[in-house]
């Protein structure tokens, strides 16, 4: 019983790992160059614009249109995600709030 106890606390906390840690994925080939995009009318007062990305799906790049979006608090700024170069290939960096 203490056995099964240990095994399924493992296994929570790797599950919980591998969701809030974002699971990085390396891919392999470089990213496409990042599209300008026209940014539409601001639609609210304080939205800010979030730029455009590339994710990768299903063995591709796909790109992430921009977006306004409304700040968490007065004075955040958004910090870009973008793609890192590493030994094994390129990895995702999310952007965030600060």
């Amino acid at each position: 019983m203490k056995n099964i106890r240990m095994v399924g606390t493992v296994v929570a906390l790797v599950m919980f790992l591998a969701i809030f840690t974002g699971c990085a994925v390396t891919v392999r080939t470089p990213p496409p160059p990042v599209r300008v995009e026209a940014r539409p009318v601001v639609p609210f007062r304080g939205a800010v614009w979030v730029d455009g990305y590339y994710t990768h799906r299903h063995g591709q790049y796909v790109w992430v249109p921009g977006r306004y979006m409304k700040p968490p608090r007065a004075g955040a700024a958004w910090v870009p995600g973008h793609w890192n170069k590493h030994p094994r290939g390129w990895k995702w960096v999310p952007g965030y709030w600060k």
